[in-house]
């Protein structure tokens, strides 16, 4: 081929790097890359392109020659990369191309034999070696790409998921493959990869495209593992959460009473009607609940004296609503167990029981979030706000009226049993107004004696409610359930046909329509003394001739019975003031008064008696009191009915005196045994045993309660309450360190009082009111800390703020005090003193609070302090309540029973305590320099303080700051109607007269020197008109004059030592005044802020 060196073109394949001696080919210089004419011209003109081009072509090869030697030259520079050569190829070899393939094009004009073949041979090898050269750059980069690859895989799969350590051993098994026909691809000659050039372009695309599979491959199952991987962390983490809600809500459920539930396992326990009984009042109660919404009341109130069977009914309509799936909750009181006589606890216990129900998934995700938030806060708010958060809101949160609902039954027993009166009424008021059409599926089954209190909470102006039906139970009691009741009792007693028949029908005539006679009367033939058979005590009972039961005495036959118990407990010629008649009154008062059961082995501990002196007065009461066998030493005995407590205490129904339990005076011996206990054991608890810590935990807890009954004139139980007074009140305080005592920081507050009313009142109280005092102030120092400073008391002790000078700021005081005393409704009930600093806030703040102090109404203040560190919102919050503990009785207890329930909230501390204010006079709080504490904590004081006026109207907020933009915004999100804005620019006419600065400044200079005439001198004038009407300006010159001696001429002589300078701000407010003091070395923060 003329002009080609095909040895040439072949070392065209070499690779940069390769040990090779060929020389690249030369591209053609610019200058042989001319135009060119566009006909084809002449055959001559033919020959002359045909030559200029193979000389071209010679000339290209030439020049690639010398850029191959160039680059092998330049080699050895760092300068020149891969990436250049790489380039340098790519434009020679297309360069080879390209001539050839205009050579051929232009020689095939003309007859040359064989140039075609030889051309097609030369562009052939040409491309191959491109193709070889492309197939080395290729197999570079597969190379690369495998090796990075390869070493991105973990070396150590051993912490890897084994999910993942599979996937990644099937990638690394591909790459390692596909890596041995790489290696073989090395190993070729140059001049066989030219000819395998094709074959291995195929070969390299073939591998290129399996590579690529199995990245997108890996990159597939690694986006899907990493899903997986993130929906297992979410999973995780979900269960994580659903653990800790878990966690949290156990621990509320365990807060409530565990044994308030119809089918809870109580010492003394309520059975279910027996088959055939009551089955009147059971079918009218189930065909009422079974009834459309529409068709029936929702309330359904089963009324009835005491031993009717209520109680028993109840839990049978209780038991069947459960089996048939309509039972949403149930609460049943009983006055012998404290927790079960609360009312604090009934709305949660019932919200729980209807989440748990299954009524709807919204209803119980909202009462799980309401038991849990804020560490079960709920559980210890007031009723209606209890009721709203677990049974109003949850209810309207599920509300769909086209939805239809499962009709669930609620059944409360034994309402008259709860020890807040009041509060009862507000449960049925509450639940009144929740058994709305809205909520036509709840219904709701009352069951209580007919007291007045729950008579009146159910009427609506003097008529029952609507949504109310009543039943009485004794309308429904038959002879005949009483006849079932008492074969079922007597059965397999005595002997075959006993009891006869007149003796039966005169057994069911006594028990009349009361089953707890018959239930009685069962336990007193088979339970009493061991000489006597069930047919002798049955006779004995019927030998009883009280009389008839009336209307008037509808328990004439049941106190016959229980006094024929007692009479048999005891020698019968026994004496009402006998040892041992004292001894049997208080041991059965003490059961009937206790707050808490006691076991036999503490209650004798407490009355100081012998454990054997317990059982044997209880031996033979065993038809009337449940009492747990002698080796049982941690049962307490119960009675079996709340019956008897009623008749002991009951100088009506118990005709004999040696019975009777006078309540005031066992009330003092017990309290009095409390106080032994507590002189005693308080001292040294080292040294108290573990059995005597229950009773000992109950005399700390219940010696006030006891006391608050007894009658004034016990003298018995004084010395020994003036002895713990004075020797032991503060052990007593420590006990809740070392005895888990509940809600001891409320009794402990609440203790005190009714012993400092008692002694009062029995004119004993000999001077103690300095040591009520002292241990008021350290209880409610210690559980409510206070900043130091930020009071009134002790701004006013230290010092820190002074009050007005007489004289000054009259106008804004007046109006302030005008302000506060008017009770008006349409009165705001906060005022907002916005002034710039320097004016003299502080002092008007400390001026109202003296004046209010003074009249007895300043409930609580916080003085915020510039130099003072940040306080954050719970000690805002404790300083003001503790104030307000301070400022009133009936406040100290409702705070301190607060923070014994929920802690630190300002709703329950402070606003719902300001309800507990009967008094119609005014209670002022103030707040000082609000603008010194941090943005987020003095808005959320603003938010806070306009929800007072809620809670009590007579509360005034008295409120101080700078006009911070932030504070702003904060009372204009409020309505202007319900607070006073005074804000004056200190340049404007109407902010004050200057006499108020010149009589100040005229007062402080004469106490400096009260020789000279001030008002007369002319640089006095010039003071005057320096300070303008910034108090905080005399105050500094008063401070300077006074280091000067008195000479007021030095405060001008030196403008470099005052200077007070006005700033214009850009908001509509006015002006920022600051000033700068470089006064003898005092610093700013020696100035007295006024």
């Amino acid at each position: 081929m003329p002009g080609l060196s095909f040895r040439a073109l072949l070392c065209c394949s070499a690779r940069v790097g390769d040990n090779d001696d060929l020389e690249l080919p030369k591209m053609p210089p610019s200058s042989l890359i001319s135009k060119t004419e566009p006909d084809g011209g002449t055959a001559a003109r033919g020959v002359e392109d045909t030559t200029r081009a193979t000389s071209q072509g010679v000339d290209a090869i030439s020049l690639v020659n010398q850029l191959h030697a160039h680059s092998q030259s330049e080699g050895e520079k760092e300068s020149l990369d891969q990436g250049s050569k790489a380039r340098s190829w790519n434009i020679a070899l297309e360069g080879g191309v390209l001539i050839l393939t205009l050579t051929k094009g232009i020689l095939g004009n003309f007859s040359f034999p064989g140039t075609d073949v030889a051309f097609d041979v030369a562009l052939a090898i040409v491309r191959n070696v491109k193709t070889s050269r492309d197939n080395a750059e290729k197999l570079d980069v597969l190379r690369t790409r495998m090796n990075d690859l390869q070493s991105a895989i973990p070396s150590d799969l051993s912490d890897v998921h084994p999910e993942s350590q599979e996937m990644f051993l099937r990638f690394k098994s591909k790459i390692e493959e596909a890596i041995v026909p790489l290696a073989q691809m090395d190993k070729k000659a140059g001049v066989v990869k030219i000819f395998l050039a094709n074959l291995d372009k195929q070969k390299l695309d073939k591998l290129s495209d399996g590579i690529l599979n199995a990245v997108e491959l890996l990159s597939v199952q690694t986006v899907r593992y990493v899903q997986q991987a993130h929906k297992r962390q979410e999973d995780s983490l979900h269960d994580i959460g659903r653990k800790v809600d878990a966690e949290k809500l156990e621990k509320a459920v365990n807060k409530l009473p565990r044994t308030a539930a119809y089918d809870s396992q109580r010492t003394r326990p309520i059975d279910v009607c027996y088959e055939g009984t009551c089955e009147a009042i059971l079918s009218k109660a189930k065909t009422w609940a079974s009834a459309e919404a529409d068709e029936r009341p929702r309330m359904f109130w089963l009324s009835g004296l005491a031993g009717t069977g209520k109680s028993t009914i109840a839990k049978t309509i209780a038991t069947w609503a459960d089996r048939e799936g309509r039972l949403g909750g149930s609460y049943f009181f009983s006055r012998d167990v404290e927790e079960l006589s609360k009312s604090s606890l009934v709305i949660p216990m019932l919200a729980y029981h209807l989440s748990k129900s299954k009524i709807d998934p919204s209803f119980t995700k909202r009462v799980s979030e309401a038991l849990v938030e804020d560490d079960s806060r709920v559980l210890y708010q007031e009723i209606t706000v209890q009721f709203r958060k677990l049974i109003q809101e949850p209810l309207q949160s599920m509300h769909v009226p086209s939805t239809p609902r499962n009709r669930m039954l609620i059944v409360v027993d034994a309402l008259d049993e709860c020890s807040d009166r009041s509060d009862a009424g507000k449960i049925i008021k509450l639940l009144l107004q929740q058994l709305s059409e809205s909520h036509s599926h709840l219904s709701v089954f009352l069951i209580s004696r007919p007291e007045p209190h729950i008579l009146d909470a159910l009427q609506l102006e003097n008529q029952l409610h609507p949504t109310v039906t009543r039943f009485k139970v004794e309308d429904f009691v038959r002879t005949s359930d009483i006849e079932i009741y008492l074969r079922h009792g007597l059965a397999n007693l005595g002997p075959t046909g006993w009891p006869n028949i007149d003796e039966f029908n005169a057994l069911v005539e006594k028990s009349g329509r009361l089953f707890i006679y018959a239930s009685t009367a069962i336990k007193y033939i088979t339970r009493g003394r061991a000489l006597a058979n069930p047919v002798q005590r049955l006779k004995t009972l019927l030998s009883m001739n009280p009389g008839e039961a009336s209307e008037d005495a509808p328990y004439k036959q049941l106190d016959d019975l229980y006094l024929r118990i007692f009479i048999e407990a005891v020698d019968d010629d026994k004496q009402v003031n006998s040892q041992a008649m004292v001894r049997f009154r208080r041991i059965v008062g003490t059961l009937v008064r206790l707050r808490n059961p006691l076991s036999t082995n503490s209650l004798a501990s407490l009355l100081e008696e012998d454990e054997q002196v317990i059982w044997t007065t209880l031996d033979y009461l065993g038809s009337i009191i449940i009492v747990p066998p002698r080796n049982d030493r941690d049962t307490p005995p119960r009675f079996f009915h709340p019956s008897l407590p009623d008749f002991l205490t009951d100088a009506n129904r118990c005709a004999d005196k040696r019975f009777f339990i006078d309540v005031p005076q066992l009330e003092g011996y017990v309290s009095q045994c409390c106080l032994r206990v507590m002189i005693a054991k308080l001292p040294d608890m080292s040294k108290v045993k573990r059995s005597s810590l229950s009773v000992l935990r109950y005399a700390c807890t219940h010696w006030a309660a006891h006391l608050e009954i007894t009658h004034h004139d016990y003298i018995e139980i004084a010395e020994d309450l003036l002895t713990f007074i004075r020797y032991h009140l503060r052990d007593w305080l420590n006990a809740r360190k070392l005895l888990p005592l509940e809600r001891f920081i409320y009794r402990s507050v609440w203790s005190m009082e009714v012993a400092q009313v008692w002694l009062a009142k029995s004119n004993r109280d000999d001077k103690l009111e300095n040591i009520f005092g002292r241990n008021f102030q350290s209880l409610l120092d210690e559980v409510l800390p206070q900043v130091h400073g930020a009071s009134y008391d002790s701004v006013k002790s230290m010092r820190r703020i002074e009050s007005c000078h007489p004289g000054t700021r009259t106008a804004i005081l007046e109006q302030t005090k005008d302000w506060a005393t008017k009770l008006h409704p349409k009165s705001p009930s906060i005022f907002w003193l916005c002034e710039f600093g320097g004016t003299g806030k502080s002092a008007v703040a400390a001026s109202i609070a003296e004046w209010a102090t003074e009249d007895s109404f300043l409930g609580g203040s916080f003085f915020f302090d510039q130099q003072a560190p940040q306080v954050d919102m719970e000690s805002i919050i404790l300083t003001i309540a503790h104030d307000l503990a301070s400022f009133n009785i009936s406040m100290r207890s409702s705070i301190t029973q607060a923070l014994d329930n929920v802690g630190t909230y300002f709703e329950d501390l402070i606003a719902v305590s300001l309800t507990k204010l009967t008094s119609r006079n005014p209670i002022l709080l103030v707040i000082d320099a609000l603008d010194e504490c941090d943005n987020q904590t003095a808005t959320e004081i603003i938010n806070l303080i306009f929800t007072l006026p809620d809670y009590n109207p007579h509360v005034r907020i008295l409120l101080t700051s700078r006009p911070e933009p932030y504070l702003c915004a904060a009372f204009a999100r409020e309505n202007k109607q319900n607070f006073i804005n005074y804000s004056v620019n200190p340049e404007d006419s109407e902010y004050g007269e200057s006499h108020e600065i010149e009589t100040y400044l005229c007062t402080g200079l004469s106490k400096i020197s009260g020789e000279v005439e001030w008002r007369g001198r002319d640089d006095f004038r010039t003071l005057v008109e320096y300070c303008g009407n910034l108090f905080v300006h005399a105050t500094t010159a008063l401070r300077y004059i006074n280091l000067q001696n008195g000479d007021i001429e030095t405060l001008y002589s030196s403008t470099t030592q005052v200077q007070w300078t006005k700033h214009p701000t850009n908001d509509s407010i006015g002006f920022t005044w600051e000033y700068s003091v470089n006064i003898l070395g005092m610093k700013p923060s020696a100035i007295q802020r006024r």
